[in-house]
């Protein structure tokens, strides 16, 4: 996946120069690491990816698909027992928004015996920015409480003690970044 560019990362959000490849590794890690982590919480691809679905037919012209990513059908196939190969649907088939989440639709209805295999690409063509947005500043934040970032640019946990006149009192600086 490529949803952000180690390039832009380091020149718009870590100010570290282009020729600098010493933090590469750490920042290839952590893109992968944000990359994965939104399509964890999204439950979703993010980015269109090409997806076989297999499932056994329902009644009804439709069958839910619980994405809220966009979702093009490809090619609808069935077959009547799992030894069977899959042929293709003759009917009117595509996937269609209602309510915001995705579902299949086949004009000659999803019997509950035959076996159905939908493939489709789910997620978008052009991730949205502030999905973008959100990655870079997750890899920003990532990043700055790594050792390789410089010491002025983190949150750390430090207590201080000081005390006056034979009154003593601490003060802690805690990471705002947890």
């Amino acid at each position: 996946m490529a949803l952000i560019l180690k390039a832009e990362v380091k020149s718009d959000w870590l100010n570290i120069a282009s020729g600098e490849t010493s933090k590469d590794a750490i920042i290839d890690r952590l893109i992968s690491q944000v990359e994965d982590e939104i399509v964890g919480i999204c439950g979703q691809p993010i980015e269109a990816t090409a997806t076989t679905l297999e499932f056994q037919g329902a009644y009804g012209n439709t069958y839910p698909l619980y994405y809220t990513v966009p979702v093009t059908l490809t090619t609808l196939k069935y077959r009547d027992t799992p030894a069977d190969s899959w042929t293709a649907v003759t009917g009117d088939s595509s996937a269609y928004i209602r309510n915001g989440v995705y579902s299949l639709y086949y004009e000659d209805g999803f019997q509950s015996s035959p076996y159905f295999q939908a493939i489709m690409s789910v997620g978008f063509a052009t991730v949205p920015d502030d999905v973008k947005l959100c990655a870079y500043e997750m890899v920003t934040e990532l990043y700055l409480n790594t050792p390789h970032a410089m010491q002025g640019n983190r949150f750390g946990v430090s207590a201080i003690n000081e005390s006056e006149g034979g009154i003593s009192w601490a003060k802690t600086i805690t990471s705002m970044r947890a």
